[in-house]
């Protein structure tokens, strides 16, 4: 016979099993199907009007509503690398950053510029895109590579997996051993597939009106977009045709609040300054990128004079000494460094910000791009 207590705690513990999957599973089944990040099923159904959505946006005279996964539009973009003069690739902090917004750099690199920033992008981020670019049937003439405070170490951002083929290409091409062990990717999707935070915009795209899990042609609601001022945004998120990013306008009004500034004021600002590791493989790239004619710049966004009034000590300290070592491999690779984390080399004031630290385009324009 068997022990009452045996058969609570068995009981108990099939309740609890019940309960956990009976929430996990309509979290799961929503996050899947409404995929706010189109990494999902969202992912799958518009990757087949991918290179359509490309031709329809670089043919565009201004730009189109931003459509998909932004690393997916961006690696279908950097296919086409060669066709243009200048690539730029880093964070969101120059997504705005091209000849269309910022007329100081159209005056240094003229010709075609194609922006390749991506949202948190990290070291990764900057080794794929350098490897697409590499393997291009032609080059484009320079790179502009943005370096923000946590972009030499490694692991800063896991976003960059959906190409992590390339980022094993570039270690191939370099001679190189990958460091670590890597979590796979579709372990870390299904995670993210039970993740609340996630789940919550879902939930948004539920209850937006129209929406349409399966729609008919998802690149029908997509049409070029008229004039609009760039630091004040467009009713929609666009990609303009040169790649550059515009916010929307109702994201403009919500990032532009001491709440938000407060919020966002140590993003990834912990653990070490820089790894002299990943430094060691980032020199190797950039010797590799030059070897190939391809002239190197690095770029380093100005933060919003309020992260210096707001954050710690500290982290005004490690932007300092971040800057200090970026500009330390600049002087050893001969390498030409436009702009600062400080805003007053520049002369930028609180107005030509977003927020902490998204430039508008016009605090762009205040950097002297001069080659």
């Amino acid at each position: 016979m068997m022990d009452k207590k045996h058969y609570f705690n068995r009981r108990y513990l099939v309740i609890f099993f019940v309960t956990v999957f009976s929430v996990l599973i309509p979290v799961f089944a929503i996050n899947f199907i409404y995929d706010p990040g189109d990494i999902y099923l969202q992912k799958m159904l518009k990757a087949k009007y991918m290179q359509d959505y490309v031709k329809l946006l670089t043919s565009s005279s201004t730009g189109v509503i931003t459509f998909g996964n932004e690393r997916a539009v961006k690696g279908a973009l950097a296919q086409k690398a060669g066709d243009f003069d200048t690539v730029i690739c880093g964070s969101s902090h120059v997504m705005p950053l091209g000849r269309v917004m910022v007329h100081q750099f159209a005056k240094s690199f003229p010709g075609r510029s194609l922006n390749l920033g991506v949202s948190g992008g990290a070291l990764e981020d900057i080794m794929i895109f350098s490897h697409m670019i590499l393997h291009n049937p032609h080059r484009p003439k320079a790179l502009v590579i943005e370096i923000s405070p946590w972009s030499l170490k490694w692991g800063m951002d896991v976003r960059y997996m959906v190409y992590q083929e390339h980022l094993y290409g570039m270690f191939k091409d370099l001679g190189i051993k990958p460091p670590g062990a890597v979590e796979p990717y579709w372990l870390q999707l299904l995670t993210n597939a039970v993740n609340f935070e996630y789940f919550s915009q879902s939930v948004k795209s539920l209850c937006s009106a129209p929406f349409k899990v399966i729609p008919d042609n998802p690149l029908k609601e997509y049409g070029e977009v008229g004039k609009f001022d760039f630091d004040k945004g467009y009713k929609s998120v666009v990609t303009l045709n040169d790649g550059s990013h515009v916010y929307s306008s109702s994201y403009i009004e919500q990032l532009n609040t001491k709440k938000d500034y407060i919020g966002n004021i140590n993003y990834k600002l912990d653990g070490e300054d820089y790894d002299e590791a990943a430094v060691s493989v980032f020199e190797k790239m950039v010797d590799l990128v030059k070897k190939e004619k391809i002239e190197v710049y690095f770029l380093l966004a100005p933060y919003n004079p309020m992260f210096f009034k707001l954050a710690d000590v500290s982290s005004v300290d490690r932007l300092t000494r971040v800057e200090r070592r970026i500009r330390k491999i600049s002087q050893e690779n001969n390498i030409k460094v436009f702009g600062s984390y400080d805003p007053k080399a520049n002369g930028l004031v609180e107005d030509d910000f977003f927020d902490v630290m998204h430039a508008k385009p016009a605090g762009l324009n205040k950097i002297d791009f001069s080659r």
